[in-house]
């Protein structure tokens, strides 16, 4: 039940925000498929290229942009995976550009400013790029009809920094995450339920200035959620606003440890088919965890 919701629930977001850019986005799905390609368009390997801007409108070097190659027919678990990974560094000018990326696919623009230029999973960053649905080959190599050599304006970056600890809190405990927009319900990031990429940490870079709900897995523990709001008080520095090192991070931390919990009722087996006005002896109870957006504050 779980992982056909999760990837159901992913595929709703998806189309709910594939129509805000309905229009284009259909015109370049169907662009493709006329050009006799997959749905991800031409086959042939691409380059895409453009610039890169701060929110002061100032081209902004030192930015990382990566293009994720992401297949839809290996989509089980949750969101469809990511199968390789395109990325390069914008110049002082803004200027970037990602050559001989594979063709014939959907793909995620991931854009940031990382703090002091660093990257990797658990570095800060100071800014970031508009959170967007994946799109097919054409949408990015094209520069008539799509978003070949446009320039991308970043925004303020929040951090989350994402762990769990056992009952004692001596111990970190290993999990999975699903981290959603409260207001839209679109998934910034989704579990994958398998232990190979179960993580004891992780820095999770989001827009600054919205609101998440995060519902952790826990290893051998049942799901924990949690409503992180107005993240944009937790500045590290609050008279740097306009400084590229100032960064907005706060720590998530779950404690897994678990009670035992008595539940008691009946059912009315009246609604239920064959067991209609007949007795029935339920053996079971199963409980399906749902991602829930919560309205109060971490």
């Amino acid at each position: 039940m779980k992982l056909r919701r999760g990837a159901a629930k992913w595929g709703v977001a998806f189309l709910i925000l594939a129509v805000v850019f309905s229009l284009a986005y259909i015109q370049f799905y169907q662009s493709a498929e006329a050009q006799g390609g997959p749905p991800g368009g031409n086959s042939a390997n691409f380059d895409f290229y453009g610039y890169v801007k701060g929110p002061n409108s100032s081209f902004l070097g030192g930015a990382n942009v990566t293009i994720e190659v992401v297949n839809f027919s290996l989509m089980t678990n949750g969101p469809p995976p990511t199968v390789a990974k395109f990325s390069n560094t914008t110049l002082l000018n803004g200027f970037f550009n990602i050559s001989n990326i594979t063709g014939g696919a959907n793909y995620n623009i991931k854009i940031k400013k990382y703090k002091g230029n660093f990257t990797g999973p658990n570095t800060t960053a100071v800014y970031i790029g508009p959170t967007l649905p994946p799109f097919p080959a054409f949408f990015l190599s094209n520069d008539t009809q799509g978003i070949l050599n446009s320039t991308f304006i970043l925004q303020r970056a929040g951090n989350i920094n994402l762990s769990a600890y056992n009952a004692s809190l001596a111990n970190r405990v290993n999990f999975t995450f699903e981290l959603a927009d409260t207001k839209l319900g679109f998934p910034i990031e989704d579990p994958v339920f398998d232990e190979s990429q179960y993580i004891y940490e992780k820095i999770v870079h989001v827009p600054y200035n919205r609101n998440y709900t995060v519902q952790f897995h826990p290893h051998w523990s049942p799901p924990i959620e949690l409503a992180i709001n107005n993240l944009s008080l937790y500045n590290e520095s609050p008279n740097c606003l306009n400084n590229d090192n100032c960064v907005y991070f706060i720590n998530a931390s779950v404690n897994t440890s678990m009670s035992m919990v008595n539940v008691w009722g009946w059912v009315n087996t009246t609604e239920f088919g064959t067991f209609n006005d007949t007795s029935a002896n339920l053996t079971n109870l199963t409980i399906t965890n749902y991602m829930v957006y919560l309205a109060g504050t971490w």
